[in-house]
């Protein structure tokens, strides 16, 4: 049996943050994975890795028929940062150098999210909600976080969630 139209629509926008890399200059970053959430991250130095999370979809149900789905994601884009890293990967820990990559990698994030505004034909439309990023400390490890938020609006067969409305 085929995945719900909520399920494919993941689907999609993970393959499309997982197409994201500096190849032909078309991105600033690669990412080294693209994780979906779950209770527990365990990314073993896997950085810069980018979270694909679901929250919950508002469901406004139009002559019980079919149903506008409104779908947020959020989509985090976590690095982590030593002295070392920083001298290789020519990013200053400077605040300035940090947040420009931020603005960067968001721009990137929203450039690839955007590309197919459909969800391979599955959504009737997308759109950026908002975006963000902080530098945090735990335990002597500095990390990086960038985020935006995302709509998605699907028109789905309110008896039948397998089923475009």
């Amino acid at each position: 049996m085929a995945d719900s139209i909520i399920a494919q629509i993941t689907a999609n926008r993970k393959a499309a943050l997982a197409a994201i890399t500096t190849a032909g200059g078309a991105y600033t970053f690669t990412p080294a994975a693209v994780e979906e959430q779950r209770i527990t991250q365990d990314i073993d130095g896997r950085y810069p890795f980018i979270l694909l999370s679901q929250e919950e979809a508002d469901d406004e149900d139009e002559y019980n028929v079919a149903s506008h789905v409104k779908q947020r994601y959020t989509v985090v884009y976590l690095d982590q940062d030593n002295d070392e890293k920083s001298l290789v990967s020519g990013v200053k820990t400077y605040p300035d150098e940090i947040f420009k990559h931020f603005r960067n990698v968001n721009a990137d994030l929203i450039k690839a999210w955007m590309a197919d505004r459909t969800c391979g034909g599955l959504a009737e439309y997308t759109r950026t909600l908002g975006f963000s990023q902080n530098v945090f400390n735990d335990n002597g490890m500095v990390y990086y976080a960038s985020w935006v938020t995302f709509e998605v609006e699907a028109l789905i067969d309110s008896s039948n969630p397998y089923l475009k409305g």
